[in-house]
């Protein structure tokens, strides 16, 4: 539940925040600043794109369409998502067993 509507992904890494807003199409990454970077006014840096406009599933859709139709290869083969379902699987796993852990410390 929120009180306002929004498509917001965030990631926390120890050394960097990054915000991806769906809805909005921009991407934000903070990181903290170092040498390579140079000085400058705030202890991060702060990185801005936007997101090439557009339906991504429909997208995906009329990709796979033109495929079966014109009979070229996909742009992402199924092998690849059948290698990325595979590690959401064993993600989904870990993050179980680890909760299972956690309840019978508790």
């Amino acid at each position: 539940m929120s009180l306002k509507t929004e498509r917001k992904m965030r990631i926390f890494e120890d050394d960097a925040y990054l915000s991806l807003d769906l809805q909005q199409k921009i991407v934000t990454l903070i990181r903290k600043r170092t040498a390579a970077d140079g000085p400058g006014p705030l202890p991060v840096t702060i990185e801005e794109q936007s997101l090439e406009p557009g339906d991504a599933l429909k997208a995906e859709i009329d990709s796979f369409l033109e495929c079966a139709r014109g009979g070229r290869p996909p742009v992402v083969p199924g092998e690849a998502g059948l290698v990325a379902l595979e590690t959401a699987m064993r993600i989904t796993e870990q993050v179980n067993r680890s909760l299972e852990a956690r309840r019978a410390r508790a």
